[in-house]
């Protein structure tokens, strides 16, 4: 069987927890295992909340983080669902236990904001960075093609200062650089990815993209580093986002 695993506390904020994971195991082909790693409270909301949901629960004791991350090995997991926060409301810096588990974490983990609202995937944002990361756009959307939806758009925003300067016309000759980025994507996979291209602060544009595109989802590729100015779109997005952000390893292995 094939795994999803989705780490719940026992507060409210672990019913979207396991709606996302649901979710997102229907497009994985996999089955989710809540995993709830108890610290004295009752876990009577987590018992009842996957009880409801028809979800399997695992209790396990000690430390969160590496409770979680024994079960992950456990269960063989293929992604991890994990809330950003318990409690919703401003922007706030997703909890320690969901970075320490996105920074070790040798899967996706999928970082579900507490105020995330039940709803279908049917649009993934993916936000290029410098490179591109274009593999992970084709790979994403040859997995996805023979699916109605979603729908991929892959976002990609230049500083003022990155604009390629050659041409006629900045813009057009950005667009075919970004287009360049996917041009193994072919047949349905191609149809299904559409380029939102942006001027400005990466962190901020991307940011703003999640809100203007109405996106389900967000895929960030990240190195596992949150220190310094490294990683400036993922916390931004962390801190923002209302909707499920998926942390991928950007190493081209990893991709598929």
């Amino acid at each position: 069987m094939t795994t999803l695993l989705a780490a719940i506390d026992d507060s409210p904020a672990c019913r979207p927890i396991l709606e996302v994971a649901t979710r997102a195991a229907k497009l994985l082909g996999a089955e989710v295992v809540a995993v709830h790693v108890q610290h004295g409270e009752s876990g009577e909301t987590a018992r009842a909340t996957t009880l409801a949901l028809g979800i399997p629960l695992l209790v396990r004791d000690g430390d969160t983080v590496a409770a979680l991350g024994a079960a992950r090995v456990e269960l063989q997991a293929v992604a991890v669902a994990i809330g950003s926060r318990s409690l919703p409301g401003g922007a706030l810096p997703a909890g320690h236990v969901a970075l320490a588990l996105a920074r070790d974490a040798s899967v996706p983990v999928i970082v579900v904001p507490p105020d995330a609202a039940a709803r279908p995937i049917e649009r993934i944002l993916i936000a290029l960075g410098r490179n591109g990361d274009g593999q992970i756009v084709v790979a994403l959307a040859e997995q996805l093609s023979r699916m109605d939806e979603p729908d991929i758009v892959a976002v990609h925003v230049f500083r003022p200062d990155e604009i390629p300067p050659f041409g006629d016309d900045p813009t057009f000759e950005a667009e075919g650089w970004a287009r360049e980025l996917l041009r193994h994507t072919t047949g349905t996979a191609a149809a299904r990815v559409h380029l939102d291209l942006r001027v400005g602060d990466p962190a901020i544009e991307v940011s703003r993209a999640v809100r203007d595109l109405d996106a389900d989802l967000v895929v960030l590729a990240w190195h596992h580093d949150l220190s310094g100015d490294h990683a400036r779109i993922v916390r931004r997005v962390l801190e923002t986002a209302t909707v499920p952000i998926v942390l991928l390893d950007a190493q081209p292995a990893t991709v598929a």
